[in-house]
């Protein structure tokens, strides 16, 4: 439970909490109660409920004129409030899974993370080797905006993971939240994408695999003939092989692609690899682009992949 008081200037401020047992209501003053004066009032007081019960709250404030406003509500306790801990979430609302930018533009990064009963320790790690101030002491009802900051990538040509980690100030639980950007660079830009199988998902013996919407562009400030552009148009870009392009080397493209996979078991051990040329029909020998590979070991598999543009 949160009691906002920003904005409140040289008011007074007493709440209290009740628990009604059978036929009453019963003062739990003594866990939380607090009268106090400041300019600014910038505490806020959190409370975990113990026993299982309707409570009541009441917050009454008094400014300097004697003039005051009672605030109350009932709030339920379930059956199981006594031995729960509500998780925290880390939540990014942006940018975008599989955003796309250039080198030094500067991008928002924005959070909607919260905790029912406890405050959090929020950070950001943009995977470029930098990272955010630790924003403690967030909570989502007070200052929705404390964790959010811009940042920008200096070296363009590859794809970033960025996490957000949200901890608990008082019990250390945590979450993480994470996506993906890829950052152009002027030139070439080789965008290798795993469409099969997904991160994350369940899968028998068998798994398909598939890159098929991998591309590769070119791009500059004033490309002609551009497909699309990012960084608010600092950056324009015209696809040599666009996703899901079958057929390669038409007559004013020429290049070849190579692909190279590698799959390692829980263990770190590599299970499988792959590597041959981009063909037309996606029918190089042996098939690296959608093919299945069988694996006999259970538990977590990691999947990377490389993809090479070469010009003819």
């Amino acid at each position: 439970m949160f009691i906002d008081g920003i904005g409140l200037s040289d008011i007074n401020i007493q709440y209290s909490v009740y628990s009604r047992d059978e036929s009453s209501w019963r003062n739990l003053w003594g866990l939380l109660r607090r009268s106090f004066r400041s300019a600014e009032i910038t505490d806020y007081p959190i409370y975990t409920f113990i026993n299982n019960s309707d409570h009541y709250y009441s917050a009454n404030t008094t400014n300097n004129n004697g003039l005051s406003l009672i605030n109350s509500s009932i709030i339920p306790v379930s059956q199981n409030s006594s031995t729960s801990n509500a998780m925290p979430v880390a939540n990014i609302t942006s940018p975008a899974n599989y955003y796309l930018t250039s080198a030094n533009c500067s991008i928002p990064f924005t959070q909607a993370s919260y905790d029912e009963d406890d405050l959090l320790n929020l950070s950001w790690d943009f995977g470029d080797g930098n990272h955010s101030e630790n924003y403690l002491n967030y909570a989502k009802v007070i200052n929705p905006f404390q964790a959010d900051i811009n940042h920008s990538y200096s070296s363009g040509g590859r794809e970033y993971n960025f996490v957000l980690r949200a901890v608990e100030m008082t019990r250390g639980q945590g979450d993480t939240d994470s996506r993906s950007i890829y950052v152009f660079q002027p030139g070439i830009n080789v965008v290798p994408i795993i469409t099969s199988p997904e991160n994350g998902v369940g899968y028998g013996n068998w798994v398909e695999f598939n890159i098929s919407q991998s591309y590769v562009v070119n791009c500059s400030a004033d490309m002609p003939n551009a497909n699309f552009s990012v960084c608010n148009g600092a950056l324009s870009c015209k696809y040599i092989h666009a996703p899901g392009k079958v057929a390669i080397n038409t007559t004013d493209e020429h290049y070849d692609l190579m692909v190279n996979w590698t799959v390692k078991d829980p263990a770190g051990n590599v299970q499988m690899t792959k590597n041959g040329w981009w063909s037309t029909n996606y029918s190089g020998t042996p098939g690296v682009v959608v093919f299945s590979g069988h694996f006999s070991q259970p538990g977590a598999h990691y999947a990377n992949l490389s993809l090479n543009y070469f010009p003819k």
